[in-house]
């Protein structure tokens, strides 16, 4: 007498396949390296923009044997405040005239890059009066 395979439980299959995730690194999107960031280079280094203007920094980091480290969370900052802010993406706006820093902040090490903020240039206007 020939007995039927067992049909395996969708809970049992459930399990394995969660199992089989986590042994893989996780079952979501987004991956986060586990490699040492022993750098982070703001490009670019320096920049000169007028109040009102904004500009992306991108950051490049880097592990011990100066390989980009893909997927590392970045934390942005910029100092004063009164000078310039930065959004989580790098961009950064000038919001006053001055001198402020932008940082760029991953696995604890951190990069900057000098800003220097102009004020909005002045136009004079004359008038001449024809007699």
């Amino acid at each position: 007498m020939r007995s039927k395979p067992r049909r395996a439980r969708p809970a049992v299959l459930r399990a394995v396949a969660v199992a089989s995730a986590l042994a893989w690194g996780g079952c979501g999107s987004e991956k986060v390296s586990s490699v040492e960031v022993t750098s982070v280079t703001l490009r670019p280094a320096s920049a000169t923009l007028i109040v009102g203007d904004s500009r992306r920094f991108t950051a490049d980091i880097r592990d011990q044997d100066g390989n980009a480290v893909p997927a590392t969370i970045v934390t942005w900052s910029a100092t004063p405040a009164s000078v310039i802010t930065v959004d989580d993406s790098g961009l950064v706006q000038a919001v006053g005239a001055g001198s402020g820093t932008v940082r760029a902040t991953a696995q604890g090490v951190s990069g900057s890059a000098s800003i220097t903020v102009e004020p909005p240039p002045t136009i004079a206007v004359s008038s001449s009066t024809a007699s």
